[in-house]
């Protein structure tokens, strides 16, 4: 397992699901969390420890997470992985998936292959260029889709068409395109699910989540198939919009330039750009392509110009959007690290109050406020 303690909960949730399927977790790899205190990291210590004892006084058992001070734990995951090979021991980790993609890249500037290693990746948006990177390096990854952190919908497709396909739950909840939403010429429907099982901690009818995706039925012979899941889902996205100078962007169509054409251009890999909506000191709502400094010289007006073209690709309404917003200055490109979510996970397009990135950032060890940004 590769992820944090409380308050993050995806971490010992999932190791709770192990433990009831009988299935022991070797190692906890756990990230550290941003707390606004040393007296809350003590609190949400003590209580990720107490669900451990308790869970090992129960007759299971559940690995200790192990912290490095040095932020070098994905090295240690990669030794860990390489050991396990030479014993011939497969292995199996549980991460997001953008986690996934740095043990990969970390593996492959080791020199390392993973050859036999198995990713569970959640927790965001499973990209055929992130599978690529997984892959090319030997290891593999197969996707589950949860709702709201608790509601498993899905889970990754054996003999998959798509990177991210899925089988969806049917026996545990009805999952069903809801009415349209967006303009008439960009439609999305997004998803409305009900909870069918008394097993689920809450009872759920026709609720949306935010996200939509492309169902599908086809024989795909894996063992999901077999026993009766043959409702297949991919291309799970949000349907959030960016918003500026009173004018709407719906975004999805961004995840490829972020995490396949940036990197392709300009150097890195998926988790070093990120497009993040905040509001900047004067109350005004800005667009800011922001590039990881690790990467060195960069073109940033170039940055920014691939930036604009693409989001005006594909509608008269994108085209005119992106001139307004060029006009008012709402695009912006700043060097820092991009945004992480509390399980470390960094998603391509981000929704965030300027006040929010900073603070976030310092909690991380980032105790200077980003530099001026280059206005596009």
């Amino acid at each position: 397992m590769y992820d944090a303690i409380l308050p993050a909960a995806a971490g010992i949730n999932n190791l709770l699901i192990y433990a009831k399927m009988g299935i022991a977790a070797e190692r906890w790899f756990a990230r550290k969390m941003p707390v606004a205190s040393n007296l809350q990291a003590l609190y949400h210590w003590l209580v990720t420890k107490a669900v451990i004892g308790a869970v090992k006084r129960s007759g299971s058992q559940l690995p200790t997470p192990e912290f490095f001070d040095d932020g070098r734990e994905i090295e240690q995951i990669v030794h860990w992985s390489t050991a396990k090979q030479k014993r011939e021991k497969t292995c199996c980790i549980t991460t997001a998936a953008s986690n996934a993609v740095r043990i990969a890249h970390t593996a492959f500037s080791l020199g390392v292959f993973l050859d036999g290693v198995k990713f569970i990746v959640t927790g965001e948006p499973f990209t055929e260029f992130k599978q690529r990177i997984i892959t090319s390096v030997g290891a593999s990854a197969i996707p589950r889709y949860a709702y709201g952190g608790s509601i498993n919908v899905g889970y990754g497709c054996a003999n998959p068409a798509y990177a991210d396909e899925l089988h969806v739950n049917q026996h545990l909840l009805a999952l069903i395109p809801g009415p349209p939403r967006g303009r008439a010429d960009d439609l999305v429907y997004p998803f409305l699910c009900t909870t069918l099982h008394p097993s689920f901690p809450r009872l759920l009818v026709n609720v949306a989540s935010g996200e939509y995706g492309v169902f599908t039925s086809r024989n795909c012979g894996c063992a999901l198939e077999r026993v009766g899941l043959c409702l297949h889902l991919h291309h799970v996205r949000s349907y959030e919009k960016f918003t500026s100078e009173g004018m709407n962007y719906f975004y999805a169509d961004l995840f490829e330039f972020v995490e396949q054409s940036l990197p392709e251009e300009f150097g890195g890999i998926p988790g070093d750009y990120q497009i993040a909506e905040e509001e900047d000191e004067s109350g005004r709502t800005r667009l800011t392509l922001i590039v990881h400094p690790r990467l060195g010289l960069i073109d940033e007006r170039k940055a920014l110009d691939r930036l604009r073209a693409a989001f005006s690709k594909g509608s008269h309404d994108n085209r005119f959007t992106t001139r307004v917003w060029k006009h008012a200055g709402t695009f912006r490109l700043r060097r820092e690290v991009p945004y992480a979510g509390p399980r470390g996970k960094i998603l391509p397009l981000h929704l965030v109050r300027f006040k929010t990135v900073r603070n976030d950032l310092q909690a991380n060890g980032h105790a200077s406020a980003p530099r001026a940004p280059t206005d596009g």
